[in-house]
Order: C-alpha cells, then structure tokens, then sequence
C-alpha cells in the first residue's frame, strides 16, 4: 500500500509540474526568480530507489543553491537503507 502512494505522489506532483528540466540543476535554464527547485527521482541501483530534493536559491552575485535530499529503497522494510544529503551547490565558472 505504501509503494502505491508514493507511485500516485509521483504521478501526481509530475503531472502538476508546469515545467520540467531534465537534469536535477540545469544552471542554463535557472532564473533569477525561480527560488524553490522540487526535484523526484525513481533509479535503479541495486534495487529501485525512490527519493526527493529540495533546493533553494539563494540572492547573491554567484548562482548559489542550497539543497537537502532524501532517498529510500522500495523493499520490504524501507529504513533499511535510507539516505539523506544536505549541501549546496555554486557555479562559478561557465565555458
């Protein structure tokens, strides 16, 4: 039953979406307005892994985006192997 809300979330929020990028940061595409970055992601390592981030830009001279992440496999007990990351990101050189 759990599996089957997180699919109808994933469904749901990507039906939603007004616009979708195909990498977690495109800095290409990234405006200045744009402050909340939603990312959901399903991938396949060793089993199939379901996740979500969230990222925030920041107002600074530099595009800078702080993110935290959070990921869980789609086994029989799913805190078995969870993980989470928090960071950031900054692009400061562009070719």
């Amino acid at each position: 039953m759990k599996k089957i809300k997180v699919v109808l979330l994933i469904a749901i929020s990507w039906c939603v979406t007004s616009q979708v990028f195909s990498q977690s940061l495109n800095w290409a595409s990234l405006k200045i307005e744009q402050k909340h970055i939603l990312n959901i992601h399903v991938a396949s390592e060793f089993g199939i892994v379901f996740g979500a981030a969230y990222g925030y830009q920041l107002k600074t001279k530099m595009p800078v985006v702080l993110l935290a992440e959070y990921s869980f496999p789609s086994g029989e007990n799913l805190f078995d192997d969870f993980k989470t990351k928090i960071g950031g990101q900054i692009s400061f050189y562009r070719i």
